[in-house]
């Protein structure tokens, strides 16, 4: 939008190139790269054309899969946050502070500063 409506365009540009370094996500369908402008009123029908075409062609049960997936992905997240929040809310955190520097620095190994976390 407005005075960064160039750098859309170059950025959409750089996009374009780099995503022929990866892997696509879905055989057979090639990643689109658009831009568009809510201010402007442009590209907006193209964006949501082109959304709702993607979802017809991979259908409704590859939706609803990667849906269930994303969930599943995010309540294993959650409950590895509230179990290292369990597990920290106790440890002082100037000894963490410290246990760190030592990894950082080589005088402690990862798995010996974990340890003397919970001694």
């Amino acid at each position: 939008d407005g005075p960064t409506a160039q750098l859309a365009v170059g950025t959409a540009a750089d996009y374009r190139g780099a995503l022929h370094l990866v892997r696509p996500k879905w055989t057979g369908r090639p990643t689109t790269v658009l831009t568009a402008s809510a201010l402007e009123r442009s590209g907006v029908t193209e964006l949501w054309d082109g959304l709702l075409e993607h979802l017809a062609a991979i259908g409704p049960e590859v939706v609803t899969r990667q849906r269930g997936d994303q969930a599943v992905a995010a309540f294993d997240a959650e409950v590895r946050e509230r179990l290292l929040e369990a597990a920290l809310g106790g440890i002082d955190g100037e000894h963490l502070t410290r246990l760190g520097g030592e990894v950082r620095t080589g005088v402690r190994s990862v798995l010996g500063a974990a340890a003397a976390l919970f001694d």
